[in-house]
């Protein structure tokens, strides 16, 4: 809202405050705690002493989390990346309080928008793999230049399968007698991610719409997905936490895709690049104006649907498609019976689901929403949000377009030129090499989600007492890696600082400054694969 009346910024920044009476009873009774621009103050919290919550002055330990899990290859000294790890997929909690997440109350729709939830109805044996998707930050210059239905616009990391099958090609179970769906997988640090359960071709059945991240170093596991009301199975007793299961690798110049099969036989498409984004314009209105325009043109557009209109203006298609809500469009036979509202988008399109949206199955011929049009008339209690497939479609659409279309429908419906701009800062850690007490070399560790590290863009200096560069090292980032710079002389002074700079190739720059003292924590004793847990 903020963005459409013309504000720098998109979400609401109203500060944190503390109370002088209890109860609080009008916002005069109010103290300003903070409220600066450079910052987005949200989801404050109250400070109280460690003692009056756990009954003891201090904790005897805090770890680093760059620091808890013991040395390994997949994340070794410097590591731009963490390792995220679940011991299952099919243990799962994705569904609201009251049953399926688009059914039942209609209030349940908000799950959809706030925290996620089953896109569709889907049975255990069709999740097939994991999505990773990267959000990338909104700025005041790319917030007016593009249009999402999730108000953000996210990147495909990739998406890896989690089935296993044994030497004879039986599925491998888990410690409660179903397939193991444990995974891991490798991607960069320090960069917001989302989570999406996926078929084997891709096609999303659960979503996460939470934020989380890693830190560099760092090995995050949990015990299933959303498990919160009942057990969950421990990730130790996973094929995952084996010694020797190499986790799923992203970020580092490919972008694998899901591309069909079935159970551990899946096939996987490489793509180039730091992310996978699709844009209305760029990847999805050719194909409707190669397979579809043909019939849906003009006044005598076939069902009143015009796909050929271009823009995303009033009356484009984009605009019928996605953001018709009214159904202004939609001849009056045609219309959806029932008021249209989140996750159901327009009678088209449903939010962050292709198996979804009508859009998609006619495009597919074929209804894949776990659905029949006879199974919820309008009188049912879940009529008020289910859209009927309809008289079959044959279309000439291939394959590969309809994985186009599919995943632009789960990213967000983006569209317009600012949909494609990288903001996303590339991940930059500092670590180093030591004898004793003074660090002899330098460990950088680079990588970038979106555009790529830009190699010749590193800047490495060790500090003066005046804040400036007072010594300059050349080196060269790695695309996705570790560089080490050597050092002319050891550093001894503990509170001297050394910092980092790095520049992806969309501009976006990462700074970070470390202490000599803070550096000697990062070196940690070499331990060898065949040791590792």
């Amino acid at each position: 809202m903020l963005t459409l009346v013309g504000r720098d910024n998109p979400g609401c920044d109203t500060g944190i405050y503390r109370t002088t009476r209890i109860p609080s009873r009008h916002p005069s009774d109010l103290a300003l705690v903070l409220n600066r621009r450079e910052y987005h103050e949200i989801m404050a919290r109250p400070v109280l002493p460690y003692a009056a919550i756990y009954g003891r002055e201090r904790p005897a330990s805090i770890p680093r989390a760059d620091l808890a899990a013991p040395a390994s290859p997949d994340l070794p000294p410097g590591t731009p990346f963490g390792v995220l790890g679940a011991s299952s997929i099919l243990l799962r909690e994705t569904r609201s309080l009251k049953g399926h997440p688009f059914s039942g109350s209609p209030g349940q729709y908000l799950h959809a928008g706030l925290q996620g939830t089953d896109t569709v109805d889907y049975a255990d044996d069709e999740l097939c793999g994991v999505r990773i998707l990267i959000t990338q930050p909104n700025r005041a210059k790319e917030s007016a230049r593009y249009k999402t239905t999730v108000g953000e616009r996210v990147v495909i990391l990739g998406e890896f399968p989690v089935r296993k099958a044994d030497a004879g090609g039986r599925p491998v179970l888990d410690t409660t007698g179903v397939p193991d769906t444990s995974f891991k997988v490798r991607f960069p640090a320090n960069t917001p991610y989302l989570m999406q359960g996926v078929d084997c071709l891709g096609r999303t059945l659960n979503t996460d719409m939470t934020w989380q991240s890693l830190r560099a170093g760092e090995v995050k596991t949990c015990n299933g997905c959303h498990v919160h009301g009942k057990p969950g199975l421990p990730f130790a007793g996973t094929a995952a936490a084996r010694p020797g299961f190499r986790p799923a690798v992203l970020g580092e110049g490919t972008v694998p895709l899901l591309a069909g099969g079935r159970g551990a036989s899946v096939q996987v498409e490489q793509k180039p690049g730091w992310g996978v984004q699709y844009e209305w314009g760029r990847d999805v209105f050719p194909i409707l104006q190669r397979r579809c325009a043909s019939c849906h043109a003009g006044a005598s557009a076939a069902a009143g649907l015009v796909l050929d209109a271009p823009g995303t203006g009033d009356g484009s298609t984009y605009y019928r498609l996605v953001v018709d809500r009214s159904q202004r469009h939609v001849p009056a036979d045609r219309k959806y019976s029932q008021p249209i509202r989140k996750p159901q988008l327009t009678k088209y399109v449903r939010m962050l689901t292709a198996r979804g949206s009508l859009l998609y199955w006619k495009a597919l011929n074929q209804r894949v929403d776990g659905r029949t049009d006879e199974q919820y008339g309008p009188s049912s209690p879940k009529g008020w949000e289910d859209v009927d497939f309809g008289p079959s479609h044959p279309t000439g659409i291939t394959a590969e377009e309809l994985a186009v279309l599919a995943r632009w429908l789960e990213t967000g419906t983006a569209a317009e030129a600012g949909a494609l701009i990288d903001t996303t800062p590339p991940a930059l850690t500092l670590a180093a090499r030591a004898e004793g007490q003074a660090v002899t070399a330098l460990l950088v560790g680079t990588a970038d989600v979106g555009s790529g590290i830009e190699p010749g863009s590193l800047e490495v200096c060790v500090l003066g007492a005046d804040g400036r560069c007072a010594q300059t090292l050349t080196a060269r980032a790695e695309a996705a890696g570790v560089t080490t710079v050597a050092l002319p002389r050891p550093l001894t002074d503990a509170g001297v600082e050394v910092r980092a700079r790095v520049r992806d190739r969309a501009g976006n720059v990462t700074e970070v400054r470390r202490t000599v003292a803070w550096l000697l924590t990062t070196v940690r004793p070499a331990t060898s694969a065949a040791a590792r847990p």
